[in-house]
């Protein structure tokens, strides 16, 4: 019988009451101060707005230089407003995460910035020129090594305005907003495929560079499976033979493991890669006191350990991989 949650967060208690409540106390300290000041930040900046804009207006002739400073007064008070409230969340985030990976034995960058996203092709995620990435947790699962990061990746261009003849907008098209996972694939299958969502070809999530191979419907045969994942395949035969029953059902499990997120995943080159569709991130609780809650640590790190579940229901893939 495999480890639970219980036995991998068994000295969370002690991490919680060592280190993480003195921190959480600490933080809830600054987040009352910094709640309290940023409300008067809005009327000094409103002032300085309109103190602006009466002693520029009569200075000038042209009176966009004024409205220039005011925006950017403008803009300053509400970037001050917003950091103000949002630093201590950054910051409880990061040390949470990273206080948990650390128990686990995980490695973790809040910036993601070694996060590879080769793997994802078959996706159609490993391009993208904007991309922003966060949260990385990495490591080994039960004996599977894995990467993962939460982010945005998309495609921005510019493109001709509709009736002119010069003018152009910007345009961002979202190919994934959500969770990414890499896994070493313990017995990966014959042929490589991936799985699309079943979303509106109009979709940014429906853009699964594989799917060019698929077969038109992309079915395999189970209308519970057929009802989540499309498959694209160069070999749909070799495919489907690979998605027998267990694997199938191990899939569906991986896919339920996000509520409401559209799933994806790929298989190749003894990798597989998972992504999630969704808005949510890790949760770490409502940011109101009192922070020092073990309830909301526990939450987190349950989170985390979502891996572990991954990495078992790799494992039953390998009686399916001819």
């Amino acid at each position: 019988m495999g480890l639970t949650d219980e036995d991998r967060l068994v000295g969370l208690r002690v991490l919680y009451d060592r280190e993480l409540a003195p921190f959480l106390v600490e933080q809830e300290g600054q987040m009352r101060w910094g709640r309290r000041l940023r409300w008067g930040v809005l009327p000094v900046g409103s002032g300085l707005c309109v103190g602006a804009f009466m002693l520029l207006v009569p200075r000038f002739e042209n009176t966009e230089i004024a409205l220039m400073v005011v925006f950017v007064l403008a803009l300053a008070t509400l970037f001050l407003f917003w950091a103000l409230g949002s630093v201590v969340d950054t910051q409880v985030r990061e040390k949470l995460l990273g206080a948990i990976c650390g128990l686990l034995g995980f490695g973790y960058e809040p910036k993601a910035q070694g996060f590879a996203r080769d793997a994802f092709a078959i996706l159609g995620l490993a391009g993208g020129n904007s991309v922003r990435l966060q949260d990385r947790i990495f490591g080994t699962a039960d004996g599977i090594a894995f990467d993962l990061a939460w982010g945005v990746v998309a495609d921005k261009t510019e493109e001709l305005k509709p009736g002119t003849t010069g003018a152009h907008r910007a345009r961002t098209i979202v190919r994934v907003d959500g969770l990414l996972m890499r896994f070493d694939d313990p017995a990966p299958p014959a042929v490589p495929f991936a799985l699309s969502a079943r979303v509106p070809e109009a979709s940014p999530f429906a853009l699964v560079a594989a799917r060019t191979l698929a077969d038109p419907d992309g079915a395999v045969g189970d209308a519970a499976f057929d009802a989540v994942f499309a498959l694209a395949a160069g070999d749909p035969p070799a495919a489907r033979r690979a998605l027998d029953a267990p694997t199938r059902a191990a899939l569906l499990r991986i896919a339920g493991l996000f509520a409401d997120a559209k799933p994806a995943a790929g298989f190749d080159g003894g990798v597989a890669v998972f992504a999630f569709a969704t808005p949510k991130r890790f949760d770490i609780g409502p940011m109101h006191p009192p922070l020092a809650d073990f309830a909301r640590v526990e939450h987190l790190a349950r989170q985390v350990c979502v891996v572990f579940e991954v990495a078992a229901a790799l494992r039953t893939f390998r009686f399916s991989a001819g």
